[in-house]
């Protein structure tokens, strides 16, 4: 499956008059091709962050009343901070339906091709059981 998947851009697109930005997915020629003075790569290098909008959103929630990356409905998710067994447990066990809600939600997957995913998230065994190497990095 992993060799099969497609390489794709997932960009924001922030328009003109909208508070929210809109989420794109193209394929990557497809996206490399909307460059044409400079290389895509080249233009992302210099890319600056989007300038957040000057009205205000809802407050952030206090850390302890974030959600847990230990339940279902944000394991695997990408965050800073350290991967509970709690959270590695529930990717392991429920690997493909993580995915599947990462990539729905707009997020990057779970790749057991990826070393440094297999290791934050103890997935050795997994791979071996889908005779996938990791990559080394």
């Amino acid at each position: 499956m992993e060799k099969a998947a497609l390489r794709v851009a997932v960009a924001d697109v922030y328009l003109a008059g909208e508070d929210e930005p809109h989420r794109v997915t193209l394929d990557v020629d497809s996206f490399d091709k909307l460059a044409t003075d400079k290389a895509m790569s080249e233009l992302l290098i210099s890319a600056r962050p989007a300038r957040r909008s000057s009205r205000t959103g809802p407050a952030r929630p206090a850390r302890g009343d974030r959600g847990s990356y230990a339940s279902a409905e944000q394991a695997g998710q990408p965050h800073r901070g350290r991967v509970t067994d709690e959270e590695q447990r529930l990717v392991r066990e429920h690997f493909d339906e993580i995915n599947k809600r990462l990539a729905g939600q707009g997020f990057r997957t779970i790749s057991l091709a990826d070393r440094e995913h297999v290791e934050r998230y103890n997935l050795a065994e997994l791979a071996r059981e889908r005779g996938i190497e990791p990559d080394e990095q």
